[in-house]
């Protein structure tokens, strides 16, 4: 609210403001995951750069074979499947993951080691 006392760069980005919304959320951790997807979908050209090159992992449901495998994944989502998350917790993940697997006896091992079995690995 006092533009004078703000730097070149923030005082550009303050000018440049057209209109504000502000969104609630029940935890820190919505509200992490929420701005991670809002920077994604909109780009913003102020946001600052995240060095660490971490990205939420989701659960990826492969769809490109007989046997459908379940697995954590991370990054550009390329593969062809169905993609759940994201989430903030790898351990939520890999527990989830784990319950998925005991329930619905979904593929956990990979393709090289599937292809050299006689029974799947299930």
């Amino acid at each position: 609210t006092q533009i004078a006392g703000l730097s070149g760069r923030l005082q550009r980005m303050v000018s440049q403001t057209r209109s504000m919304e502000i969104i609630t959320t029940n935890s820190e951790a919505e509200a992490l995951l929420l701005e991670a997807q809002l920077i994604k979908r909109f780009r913003p050209p102020f946001n600052v750069l995240l060095r660490d090159d971490k990205s939420f992992p989701f659960i990826l449901l492969r769809a490109d074979h007989a046997f459908p495998r379940i697995q954590k994944h991370r990054g550009a989502r390329r593969a062809k499947g169905n993609y759940y998350g994201p989430f903030a917790s790898a351990g939520s993940v890999n527990t989830t993951l784990n319950a998925l697997q005991k329930l619905f006896l979904l593929r956990s091992c990979t393709d090289s080691y599937f292809n050299n079995r006689d029974r799947p690995c299930l």
